[in-house]
């Protein structure tokens, strides 16, 4: 999954993968949240290491693999998930079938004025 995502200043959102694992895209402030529910974090489960500087307003690139639940994120570039495995659904899920197919969604933003462009989706060979 690839896409670009432009996200203002508390912000808040995420981009579900099968509808069961959110990538959470915020910019809230940092004491509203601990590093497993910041951007580009597998929401409430794996925190981005390294944590890349903040860039509200600005585009961003994500490129998301998940193969099982084996997840890998690269953020604007960066590998910041390295083949780690997810424990579990997080917050918002459709259901709890992790072995089954499922869609891509993108959470509702909770305070507006964010943005998505380029949304790819490719099948590894």
């Amino acid at each position: 999954m690839h896409y670009e995502v432009n996200c203002p200043d508390d912000g808040n959102s995420g981009f579900y993968l099968r509808g069961r694992y959110e990538v959470q895209i915020e910019y809230e402030p940092l004491s509203q949240n601990p590093p497993e529910r910041r951007i580009g974090s597998v929401y409430g489960r794996i925190a981005p290491d390294p944590a890349l500087p903040r860039t509200p307003g600005q585009w961003e690139t994500f490129d998301v693999t998940l193969v099982g639940r084996t997840v890998t994120v690269v953020h604007n570039g960066a590998v910041t998930i390295d083949h780690k495995e997810i424990e579990g659904i997080t917050g918002g899920a459709l259901d709890a079938n992790e072995g089954e197919p499922g869609p891509f969604y993108i959470q509702g933003d909770h305070t507006g004025g964010l943005k998505f462009r380029n949304i790819t989706v490719s099948v590894p060979k």
